[in-house]
């Protein structure tokens, strides 16, 4: 009952998410310059967000993951959700106090920064690929609160069972003193 009510206020949240989440085009510094970049606003804490957009640019295929400078990048990536053409794809995920923002920068090459002046198709597909994320962001957040949920019942399982052990050790070293003082009274009498 209780699982039931939770997926009944997770599909009703869902949606409302979806609707409230609206990704924009604003700029971001990126290699000592101002870049243009599709950026957007999540209501859960940095680490969910980051490992859901890891979890989410794995699966599109955008290659090995580095770290510079503040950013995920990814270098000479193809992106079909996003271009036609190969990018270069930066990532910046930082947290404001009860959210979390997540900026996404796309070039040509070196340093041919993707804008809705330059290109602004992938800049729309840029964003509306962040507008989409909105829901997966809420499906693995539930997804790790049931998996703290049921770690912390297995672990409190696991500690009943390490005290119901204990007691049965106590229960049977009394059986065996029992036993020996039986024995000792029955070569008594």
């Amino acid at each position: 009952m209780k699982k039931a009510l939770i997926a009944m206020a997770a599909m009703a949240i869902i949606p409302m998410l979806l609707k409230a989440q609206n990704a924009s085009e604003g700029t971001v510094k990126i290699m000592k310059a101002e870049s243009s970049a599709a950026i957007a606003t999540y209501d859960y804490p940095e680490e969910i967000v980051a490992q859901a957009l890891t979890i989410k640019l794995e699966k599109a295929g955008l290659g090995k993951q580095r770290k510079q400078q503040g950013f995920f990048t990814y270098k000479g990536a193809s992106w079909p959700e996003v271009s036609s053409e190969k990018l270069d794809v930066y990532v910046k995920v930082e947290s404001k106090k009860k959210s979390t923002i997540v900026s996404l920068v796309t070039a040509k090459g070196y340093d041919n920064f993707v804008s809705s002046s330059s290109d602004a198709a992938t800049m729309e597909k840029m964003k509306q690929f962040l507008n989409d994320f909105a829901a997966e962001v809420a499906t693995y957040n539930e997804q790790q609160l049931e998996i703290a949920e049921k770690e912390a019942k297995l672990e409190k399982a696991h500690k009943a069972a390490e005290e119901h052990a204990k007691k049965q050790k106590k229960l049977e070293s009394e059986r065996a003193k029992l036993e020996e003082e039986l024995k000792k009274a029955k070569k008594s009498s």
